[in-house]
């Protein structure tokens, strides 16, 4: 009876063994069972934007690195392009060191932006691709041993693409042009009227005495204006009495007694005298 219970016990002892490893391996299994998929984390959205996906890393710290982008506009001139890509580069604090709408072709530096190292500098090309619109070629040029935080160059160049979409979108929204108006023919212009004849030259005449009053007009009692010495030059624009009214060669109009200059009757022997009226 004895041997009986003991047979029972080493029995009971089996089954409870055997049921603790089945528990094991069930409470392992829900342990391991793939998660649903409400409880899976989903996958941050990749960003598909042309700055981003067409962004490329070229180079090494040890000789620096090159970051590259590229996008494509319809519907926007390079004019266009160029001035908004020039305006956000200076609005952002870069230096232009030479520009040129002609050619599509921007080259700027700047104090360490991106990096921590040497000054960095950025170049912009604008290609014409004729009626597929123009292509914005981005690159920036890291020194040697620069930490660059490339998310910061990313989205520098992602700012400078939105720049260029506005431009393309206020392209897009001018209105139509108006169709040219019809040009009305041109009347003939007149025929040009014959230019009356060549005035004669202007006598000219000198002054022969030591120094001679300059007058506003013809006689003593007008105002003095000037002097003139001997041998001054002067034309002959009117003779009036005694009197002439001369312009000198500075341009200076006035009158001048006529016995006081060339043309008058004084003989070289004859002592020249003062204008009547005159302070001798």
């Amino acid at each position: 009876m004895n041997k009986n219970l003991s047979l029972s016990s080493q029995s009971l002892l089996i089954y409870i063994i055997f049921f603790c490893l089945i528990c094991t391996l069930f409470a392992a299994c829900r342990t391991t069972r793939a998660p649903s998929p409400e409880t899976t984390p989903k996958a941050p959205p990749q960003d598909t934007r042309p700055c981003i996906a067409n962004f490329t890393v070229e180079g090494s710290a040890m000789t620096g690195r090159t970051y590259k982008t590229f996008q494509d506009f319809s519907n926007v001139t390079r004019a266009d392009a160029f001035d908004q890509i020039l305006q956000s580069l200076v609005t952002d604090g870069w230096t232009v060191a030479s520009s040129s709408k002609e050619t599509g072709v921007i080259t700027c530096w700047a104090q360490p932006r991106f990096s921590k190292g040497e000054t960095e500098s950025q170049n912009v090309v604008i290609r014409d691709k004729g009626a597929a619109g123009i292509r914005v070629e981005l690159t920036y040029l890291a020194p040697a041993m620069a930490i660059v935080n490339t998310s910061k160059v990313q989205n520098g160049y992602c700012k400078i693409m939105e720049n260029v979409q506005s431009a393309q979108k206020k392209s897009s929204d001018k209105p139509p042009s108006k169709p040219p108006e019809e040009v009305k023919p041109v009347p003939p212009k007149p025929e040009p009227k014959p230019s009356p004849p060549p005035q004669p030259p202007l006598r000219k005449t000198t002054v022969i005495v030591p120094s001679e009053n300059l007058r506003e007009g013809p006689g003593t009692n007008y105002k003095i204006i000037g002097k003139v010495n001997m041998g001054t030059s002067m034309a002959i624009l009117e003779e009036k009495g005694s009197w002439l009214r001369v312009r000198l060669e500075d341009g200076t109009q006035a009158w001048i007694w006529k016995e006081s200059s060339a043309e008058g009757s004084t003989k070289p022997s004859t002592p020249i005298k003062k204008a009547p009226g005159d302070p001798m």
